[in-house]
């Protein structure tokens, strides 16, 4: 009976995980009744998501950097831009690090390890290359579980670390106040892993979700 019962539980888990390793865009913005998806969420192809005939919805695409604002109908999620049936659809290319954000987990973990490791810009010369670019002076972060410690260093000079308790899954920046410095080359830890990223010269305050997205 036991067998049973945790073989349930662990298949009922498969969709979840699927998804999470499949997700082609985020959601930046949600307006409607009745839905399953919510700001932050990831989504994946094939997924569906009926607006009424009222219902608003702002996906950004994680690989093609394709923002598309929804105006109500039936909304089919692809693995580059959305189909969508009785209602409307407004498309804006963006600038964003599509290459990095669309790493499935176990990709992003092995990546992620291999910058693991403390850099002091008073001992490290040869400092590494950003694993990402981040288009926006404060970016998104989303480790995957509410209540994970991040910390936040520049590297390519000494400057105060940022460390932040983040009270979701996935927060923005911004709405802690916290914002980066243009041409900064960081580090961030969190959930035991590391990121090094770079926020671009051209960068000021915030702007889309997936060109601000830090994706751990």
């Amino acid at each position: 009976m036991r067998l049973t019962v945790l073989l349930a539980a662990t298949f009922a888990l498969i969709p979840g995980l699927c998804l999470a390793q499949q997700a082609s865009a985020i959601v930046e913005d949600v307006q409607a009744e009745a839905v399953a998806v919510s700001q932050f969420d990831y989504v994946a192809p094939g997924q569906v998501i009926d607006l009424g005939s009222e219902g608003t919805l702002t996906l950004g695409y994680l690989s093609s950097c394709e923002r598309e604002r929804i105006a109500g109908g039936q909304v089919t999620v692809g693995k580059d831009q959305s189909t969508v049936v009785g209602g409307s659809v407004k498309r804006l290319k963006i600038v964003c690090d599509g290459g990095s954000l669309q790493l499935s987990p176990d990709q992003s973990q092995q990546s992620l390890t291999v910058v693991f490791r403390d850099f002091d810009p008073s001992k490290n010369k040869n400092l590494p290359k950003p694993q990402t670019v981040i288009y926006g002076t404060s970016p998104v972060v989303s480790v995957g579980a509410a209540g994970a410690a991040i910390n936040i260093k520049r590297i390519d000079r000494s400057d105060q670390p940022i460390d932040l308790v983040l009270p979701n899954a996935t927060v923005d920046l911004a709405t802690q106040g916290i914002e980066l410095a243009p041409g900064g080359l960081y580090q961030a830890k969190a959930m035991g892993r590391g990121i090094i990223f770079k926020i671009d010269t051209s960068a000021s305050g915030g702007g889309p979700i997936v060109g601000r997205l830090l994706r751990f």
